[in-house]
């Protein structure tokens, strides 16, 4: 009965943002151009951007779908750390970890999409360097849901890259595979019972993170929109 209902609310992020509906930045992030967002500069640590739906697990119907993002990780390659799209229950205010935390570290419950650009301790991830993994409920120290992080070409080279969230309904009721694709082509996925992880009916909140390590600096930027938005 509630297969992919929580991944609806990504297939509206792009009609809530044209309706100028709430953008709550924290903790440093700014909201200069509409749906477009700057979450990390040489004064923070840990930001967020948040949008606050209402919708619960219970009132989404089932669909499949894709969206895609427009992403920027700064033009310097000894930066840092990443940004990670995010969705939880804690409400507008919550911020996680900064530093390799990507600022979604510790926010639990939740689902995280991370693009990381620094090497990591994670247990699977040890000497990788710019890497994507999926990891649910603020743990990002230990292995991804899906036990494996992928490898990618640098993403600190000053350039505006496509991110794409792909969701596909599988035949066991709530549970629904989850890809994140960068530029087209790199690409990790994990299948998940989002029943077991969300309650069913706490408002969820959707949006991007980031973390820096004062050390690592690196500017952050995303967009809600399709890229060249």
């Amino acid at each position: 009965m509630y297969k992919n209902r929580l991944f609806t609310l990504l297939l509206l992020t792009s009609t809530l943002y044209a309706q100028a509906q709430g953008i709550f930045t924290v903790n440093g992030a700014t909201n200069p151009f509409g749906s477009c967002v700057t979450l990390n500069n040489a004064s923070s640590t840990a930001t967020a951007t948040w949008v606050e739906t209402g919708l619960t697990l219970a009132t989404l119907p089932a669909v499949s779908f894709s969206q895609d993002f427009e992403v920027f990780l700064g033009f310097d390659d000894n930066g840092g750390d990443g940004l990670a799209i995010v969705i939880h229950q804690s409400g507008t205010n919550a911020i996680g970890e900064g530093g390799f935390g990507l600022g979604y570290g510790g926010i639990s419950p939740s689902v995280a999409l991370e693009v990381d650009t620094s090497p990591q301790v994670h247990d699977s991830l040890t000497g990788m360097d710019d890497h994507l993994a999926i990891h649910v409920n603020g743990d990002n120290t230990g292995n991804p849901v899906n036990k494996q992080a992928l490898a990618i070409p640098n993403i600190e080279d000053g350039l505006y890259h496509k991110l794409t969230l792909r969701v596909q309904p599988t035949t066991t009721p709530g549970f629904a595979t989850i890809t994140m694709v960068l530029d087209d082509k790199d690409s990790v996925s994990a299948t998940m019972d989002a029943t077991a992880i969300f309650d069913m009916n706490t408002p969820l909140i959707l949006g991007i993170t980031s973390g820096i390590n004062l050390a690592m600096q690196n500017d952050m930027q995303a967009s809600f929109g399709s890229p060249g938005t």
